[in-house]
């Protein structure tokens, strides 16, 4: 379907960036058919890419969601409530890194600040590709001007 790896990865990118603006916009003008099912999609997606040690493809994606809709993401007490609570009917999504935090005695409200620490610690590592650095490093200079 895809030419390249990398033109599959893009593609993957911009559905998520996609995502996150169609997201922005249900905040504003809300369509019942998508209902939280669009947070859900973001924060499966930044559970892949954030909240375990290495996913590239979806750290890029992760990126892309925080520097988007991060205001959503840091100012809706939702966003990571939905699987921080183990409630039964919401899909459970929570990655290694998170789940150790959760163990040691966090709080759901600090999910998203976790978030913002994981993006920080992604755009100095010299081991993750450049353009991911750097779409972490944008992304986490976008989230902490909220």
């Amino acid at each position: 379907m895809y030419e390249t790896p990398e033109a599959a990865v893009l593609a993957w990118v911009n559905l998520n960036r996609f995502a996150a603006h169609l997201s922005v916009q249900q905040r504003l003008t809300p369509v019942e058919p998508l209902q939280d099912w669009l947070e859900d999609y973001g924060l499966w997606t930044i559970t892949l890419g954030l909240e375990f040690r290495r996913h590239p493809d979806y750290m890029e994606a992760a990126c892309v969601w925080l520097e988007i809709a991060g205001h959503d993401i840091k100012n809706d007490l939702k966003w990571g409530r939905r699987d921080g609570e183990r409630v039964d009917g919401l899909p459970l999504r929570e990655g290694p890194l998170w789940r150790k935090r959760w163990e040691e005695g966090a709080t759901v409200e600090m999910r998203c600040d976790f978030w913002i620490e994981r993006i920080g610690e992604i755009s100095r590592d010299m081991k993750v590709d450049a353009l991911i650095r750097e779409m972490a490093g944008e992304a986490e200079r976008v989230v902490s001007e909220i």
